[in-house]
């Protein structure tokens, strides 16, 4: 009994011990009070500190650290670039984030944020979002002064260009074969450099390749393709010869000749011309070569065998003028007769300047030779009356007898042929009696 007695009494005094104690609390002494109590005593029934929290705990048990401390025992600070000096109490993580230009866990880290929007990544430090105008992991470059609407912040291609301006980061022009396009709402070229529309020669995308020089009219823009080609090219693109015998053939068959060499026709300018035709299309007949011989169907030459008689020259078309022997008496006759016209010419025109120059108030020569006709037909006009003429002028009768009297006189005279306008000028420029002249013949 003594035995069975003192086991209940120490049963009684460890539950007694436990539900006691300060350093614990539930129902049976389960739970320990938190560290953060004074001197880790707690309401057994509660947990609550019976003697306040210790220095940088805080809660109603005392179990967690006062903001801006971390740890077990919160003997650890946590980092200022934490948002409200705010972080987790075991591991001191900035759990609000961290304030700007700091990043990581602890916000220990610094980052460059001066074109960022807002602060950098927590977790990497880099920008989040660039301002507009940058771009970059720190916005550290700036967009292209010809974007518009600002660039990717990654790679820096612009959201949209300036009018005319091309390229992923809008640093080029539209290319100069491009046609300047004034009005407003059409560009030249298009974002990625393709032209609007080609200046005249050029082909491609942004047209900076140039039609082919066998080209007529321009080429297509998609692959160069000659509209027509140069006489004597064919080929897409004009750069390939024509047949041989051809001058001209068509694009798509180089041998389909359109027009043949001289001296070359049909089937595509493989024959030579018919006999007696040469030269281009062989429209030209030949000459007359000897023996019936044909011509050279380029040239139209007869060659060695000659020509026919009568003809000359390469092609023999052409008569051939023979020289006749001119006997020594024709030569002489005609040689008179050449110096004969020759001296009367000379004489006339000199006879000509000496009356022009003696009379110069006379009539012209012309008109003086007219009047001296007039008065050889006076005189023959009064040579049946010469006797009467002659008595007339010494009584001095009609002045119109003694005009054609001293006429007369003068045309039978003996002396030189230009008395008679020495006498015309006398009458003419004064008023003489015209029977002077007759009373001194």
């Amino acid at each position: 009994m003594s035995r069975i007695g003192t086991g209940c009494l120490s049963g009684i005094y460890l539950l007694f011990y436990l539900y006691y104690m300060t350093d614990r609390y539930g129902g049976y002494g389960q739970e320990l009070c938190s560290t953060g109590c004074q001197n880790t005593a707690c309401n057994n029934s509660t947990g609550i500190c019976t003697g306040g929290c210790r220095s940088f705990f805080t809660g109603r048990k005392c179990e967690t650290c006062v903001q801006g401390r971390y740890g077990s025992s919160c003997q650890l600070s946590c980092n200022s670039g934490c948002i409200d000096n705010y972080c987790n109490k075991d591991n001191g993580y900035c759990t609000r984030g961290c304030i700007d230009s700091r990043y990581g866990s602890t916000c220990a880290s610094s980052c460059t944020i001066t074109n960022c929007i807002d602060n950098c990544d927590q977790d990497s430090g880099q920008c989040s979002a660039c301002k507009q105008g940058f771009f970059g992991l720190n916005c550290q470059y700036p967009c292209s002064d010809d974007c518009i609407g600002g660039c990717d912040k990654i790679t820096g291609t612009c959201t949209e260009c300036k009018p005319d301006i091309v390229g992923p980061y809008c640093n080029m022009s539209c290319g100069s074969g491009c046609v300047q396009v004034e009005a407003k709402f059409i560009e030249t070229c298009y974002r990625n450099g393709t032209c609007n529309t080609c200046i005249g020669g050029r082909h491609g995308d942004k047209c900076d390749l140039k039609c082919s020089t066998g080209c007529v009219a321009g080429c297509r823009r998609i692959d160069g393709r000659c509209s027509i080609c140069i006489k004597g090219k064919s080929g897409p693109t004009c750069t390939t010869n024509c047949g041989t015998y051809c001058t001209a053939c068509q694009q798509d068959d180089p041998n389909d000749c359109s027009e043949c060499v001289p001296g070359k026709t049909r089937n595509n300018c493989a024959e030579d011309c018919p006999a007696g035709l040469y030269g281009m299309e062989c429209k030209n007949k030949c000459g007359n070569c000897a023996n019936n011989t044909p011509c050279d169907v380029v040239t139209g030459d007869c060659g060695t065998v000659g020509c026919l008689p009568d003809f000359t020259g390469t092609s023999c078309q052409q008569l051939e003028i023979k020289d006749e022997e001119v006997s020594p008496a024709v030569g002489g006759v005609i040689g008179a007769l050449f110096g004969i016209a020759v001296t009367s010419a000379v004489c006339i025109v000199g006879f000509n300047f000496y009356i022009k120059r003696k009379y110069p108030a006379a009539q012209s020569l012309t008109e003086a030779s007219s009047y001296e006709f007039n008065s050889r037909s006076a005189q023959m006009r009064t040579k049946s009356n010469q006797h009467h003429s002659y008595e007339s002028a010494k009584h001095g009768l009609h002045k119109d007898d003694q005009s054609y009297t001293n006429l007369n006189i003068a045309s039978t005279s003996n002396q030189p042929r230009n008395e008679t306008y020495v006498n015309l000028e006398s009458a003419q420029k004064q008023e003489a009696n015209p029977y002077v002249n007759l009373g001194k013949a």
